[in-house]
């Protein structure tokens, strides 16, 4: 399986969404707060407080104790919150999930989450007298939560934000990427839900740090994997260029434009690159995945040079290629529309003429 052109264009486009730390964590409701015991400390194997580290990233949290006193406070405040049983149970296995796996700060300062402490030593909250196991839905979350968070990781990496109603067919792609298979007896909340109510608490950086974490060890879906180095959000203008120009390298004019623009095209490939090297420490909300630095909006110079002609020859595909609704280098060839509009002329023209393409190569050559 790999992340083709056209699964990049359905990823990135669209509008990426910035919003500053306050903005992006302080729309979570207090009522949506993670339930944590205010004692709560972990340690790693060899007994070391792990207080100042948000994630072990390469041990397991001895917290199994804890396990029950998070999920039944968690599935309460859920369901207090307005969710069913069903939801609520699958939330408070999820949350768990990422406790015991220590993608938590215990130390306040360190923690990128919002969360309400609660003193354990207090009266226990005790789950409802209706509340039954629902062993299904535990089984599922427990195998399957590392790919239902870098499902939101992916969304997030890709679009800048952690929901917005155009994101559902985005969420629906991803999740179906992963093949993973949902039993009858178990009720997947919508992807709205499981992002900015179970997950969003968390903060960016612990769920980056889950998938990046699965990846190494093996544990993440094919699906979600060759997605890992996908563009960040705040990228997509020189990332889908680059990826249109190697596509464009199988038309038979190609050559010719390659040497006219040779140096353009050469600089956009070098970014396209480096920006996939960079990651999402060049994301539109990088300091949100604690990364040093800020994000820097990719050079336009030589991208300019060549996207009208991207565009010239992407107007002459077929309606239904993914492309074709790109929106990226159509913004970077606005202001360009008269090259763009003659060059497609030209490639109609010989396309249902001679299509030996004398004509683009006398076009290009002038």
């Amino acid at each position: 399986m790999s992340y083709t052109l056209d699964d990049m264009i359905k990823d990135v486009n669209g509008e990426h969404f910035y919003s500053s730390d306050a903005s992006a964590f302080g729309t979570v409701p207090s009522k949506l707060f993670l339930q944590l015991p205010s004692e709560f400390d972990v340690k790693d194997d060899k007994g070391t407080s792990m207080k100042d580290i948000i994630a072990f990233r390469d041990k397991r949290l001895k917290a199994k104790d804890l396990s029950l006193e998070v999920i039944t406070r968690n599935y309460v405040s859920l369901r207090n919150a307005g969710h069913n049983h069903r939801v609520a149970t699958f939330g408070a296995i999820l949350r768990n999930q990422l406790v015991h796996h220590g993608y938590i700060a215990t130390d306040l300062k360190n923690r990128a989450v919002y969360v309400d402490e609660y003193d354990i030593k207090e009266e226990k909250v005790n789950l409802p007298d209706d509340f039954t196991p629902l062993s299904s839905v535990v089984k599922f979350v427990t195998d399957n939560w590392q790919q239902i968070v870098g499902t939101v990781n992916h969304v997030f990496r890709v679009r800048g934000h952690h929901w917005k109603p155009e994101f559902a067919g985005l969420y629906s792609r991803t999740w179906n990427a992963s093949t993973i298979m949902i039993p009858d007896d178990v009720e997947m909340p919508s992807w709205e839900v499981i992002a900015r109510d179970f997950l969003h608490c968390f903060g960016v950086k612990a769920m980056h740090l889950v998938v990046q974490d699965a990846h190494k060890r093996g544990n993440l879906s094919k699906g979600l994997t060759v997605r890992t180095d996908a563009p960040a959000a705040g990228n997509a203008s020189i990332t889908t260029l680059a990826a249109a120009i190697i596509e464009m390298g199988q038309c038979k004019w190609f050559p010719i434009f390659q040497e006219k623009f040779s140096e353009a095209i050469e600089e956009v490939m070098k970014q396209a690159v480096e920006l996939k090297m960079k990651g999402v420490s060049n994301h539109i909300n990088a300091t949100l995945y604690d990364m040093d630095g800020k994000y820097e909006s990719p050079d336009l110079t030589f991208a300019k040079r060549v996207a009208p002609y991207v565009m010239g020859w992407i107007d002459n595909l077929e309606p239904t290629e993914p492309i074709v609704q790109q929106k990226a280098i159509n913004k970077v060839a606005v202001g360009s529309s008269a090259i763009r509009n003659t060059f497609s002329r030209v490639l109609l023209n010989e396309m249902k003429n001679s299509g030996t393409y004398a004509t683009v190569a006398e076009y290009l050559q002038n």
